[in-house]
């Protein structure tokens, strides 16, 4: 598995997505079959691509998995093409917010073999069991019945297999940290849901994880449990991956929580938040927490815009 960072700031390239694929795997007994590495940060954040095709081509991988993101999309697919000149055989399969249906680009690149669109824990799991069984298949077709997928055939058609459900119960979803699966790093990434109360048009949220899919939170307990599992690691900072962080069920009781137990300010957190449902309550909590940088997103104040693009405030 392969997470490439942003340019020029490694420190923010946490292997989540990747912590996820392989706890879920873990829960579904699959580890037991097949083995799941995650390329250290050690390469992924500071070796050249040479080197990386090295280090793939060294651990002979049947196949190699890719997080995309808008920041590393070209450098890790020209990596995975050198991979596989070296490695004749070698699938790679695709995900992430920048594998949709509507990227043509990336769907037909001549790198893709899979690409998994969606939320990939069940899509993941899937695929690997369908491999550790039966190996990898002469016509991608035969992967048909996994839903979530885009894959081409022998011919190089491009198809899409069902549209894959997400999770009702994000609780199922171990976490990669207290298992011991991601390395410890100053930052911390800590996801508090899947969910978004808004269906923006410009926004992946809106198109990926609308209110259809209900309120999907990680149960407070595992939040904590997280961060107290980077603080006695040695972060210093944790970011909140959530869009509306003062909007969330868990944000009374996670702030209070925060506030005993980062009392010395030893951690500096990151948040998103909306900024017109801000409270005098809400700042003081968030200031008695250790918030030391929140972002506000203002797309716009023009009424027309904000009309076409479904966005209520």
């Amino acid at each position: 598995m392969l997470q490439l960072p942003v340019p020029n700031n490694p420190a923010t390239n946490v292997p989540l997505a990747a912590g996820y694929l392989k706890a879920y795997a873990h829960a579904q007994g699959l580890l037991e079959r097949v083995r799941v590495d995650i390329l250290p940060r050690a390469l992924a954040d500071h070796a050249g691509d040479a080197m990386l095709v090295e280090a793939i081509v060294a651990r002979c991988p049947k196949v190699l998995g890719i997080s995309l993101y808008t920041w590393n999309s070209e450098r890790s697919l020209l990596v995975a093409e050198r991979a596989r000149a070296r490695l004749p055989g070698l699938l790679v399969v695709v995900g992430g917010p920048e594998v949709q249906r509507d990227n043509d680009w990336l769907l037909r690149h001549p790198a893709v073999d899979i690409a998994v669109i969606g939320e990939g824990e069940q899509t993941f799991s899937e695929l690997l069991h369908y491999l550790a069984e039966r190996g990898i298949p002469h016509d991608l077709r035969e992967l048909d019945a996994i839903a979530g997928l885009a894959l081409r055939d022998a011919s190089g058609e491009l198809h899409f297999t069902a549209e894959r459900v997400a999770l009702n119960d994000l609780a199922v979803v171990p976490s990669p940290y207290l298992l011991g699966l991601l390395e410890p790093s100053p930052m911390l990434m800590v996801e508090i849901s899947r969910w978004c109360p808004y269906a923006c048009a410009f926004c992946l949220y809106g198109r990926n994880m609308g209110p259809r899919l209900g309120n999907r939170y990680f149960p407070l307990e595992r939040v904590l449990a997280e961060i107290q599992w980077g603080r006695e690691r040695g972060a210093t900072q944790v970011h909140f991956i959530e869009a509306n962080l003062n909007l969330v069920p868990l944000f009374r009781p996670l702030m209070a929580a925060l506030a005993d137990l980062n009392a010395d300010g030893a951690l500096a957190l990151y948040a998103e938040l909306r900024g017109e449902h801000l409270t005098d309550e809400a700042v003081s909590m968030l200031r008695s927490a250790g918030l030391q940088v929140a972002e506000v997103g203002l797309q716009t104040a023009n009424p027309l815009a904000l009309q076409v693009a479904h966005r209520r405030t």
